[in-house]
């Protein structure tokens, strides 16, 4: 598909490799005035990087590895982007649940249909944090959704807003996406999955 521009916006990336397994969980981002500049990216990155540290790192295993945080202006095709360098594991140990068993984040808009929510996979598990082979625990639940609420309360301090971005409709391209602004994050109770990130696919 070509490219999509987004008004005003900047997606954000976290990357990561669990037990060498490369995987990523993007969220999309609008600046509430006017289109997005270098001081703006490395606002944004830096936002990544603290909900990281002050949430996420604590429910990801030792085997999972955050390489990079990165936020690039979704304006135009070629547009810059600003990555920050992390290289640091989640805390902790024991046994994690198979890279394909996800938790999933869904962003929840004003509007109802599948364009208009959000969903973020976090792999990188700990297998004890399931009640059962496909149920999450509850405080997983809640520090998932508290990690995405906090990174949106931080872009919020800083003049941006977490959307959905839209970048179809009823199987038809939407050029520029479309932007609604995420309400609130829920956690679904149930473990989602994804084949592409089954042992070996995303080395």
């Amino acid at each position: 598909m070509a490219f999509i521009p987004w008004p005003n916006g900047v997606k954000l990336c976290f990357e990561f490799a669990t037990a060498g397994s490369i995987w990523q969980t993007c969220f999309s981002v609008r600046k509430s005035a006017g289109p997005p500049e270098d001081t703006d990216l490395a606002q944004i990155a830096d936002d990544g990087v603290a909900s990281w540290t002050s949430t996420l790192k604590g429910w990801l295993t030792e085997d999972t590895l955050l390489g990079a945080v990165r936020a690039t202006d979704m304006t135009a095709e070629g547009a810059p982007q600003h990555v920050n360098a992390v290289n640091e594991t989640g805390t902790l140990t024991g046994a994690g649940a198979p890279l394909n068993a996800c938790a999933v984040i869904s962003g929840r808009t004003a509007k109802r249909g599948r364009s208009y929510r959000g969903r973020n996979y976090i792999s990188g598990l700990l297998y004890s944090d399931f009640t059962n082979p496909v149920t999450l625990g509850s405080g997983l639940m809640t520090s998932l959704a508290a990690w995405a609420t906090g990174l949106q309360s931080a872009l919020d301090a800083h003049g941006y807003d977490m959307v959905v971005a839209s970048q179809q409709h009823n199987g038809a391209p939407t050029s520029p996406a479309e932007l609604n602004e995420v309400l609130a994050f829920v956690v679904d109770s149930k473990s989602d999955s994804q084949r592409r990130r089954l042992a070996g696919r995303g080395t």
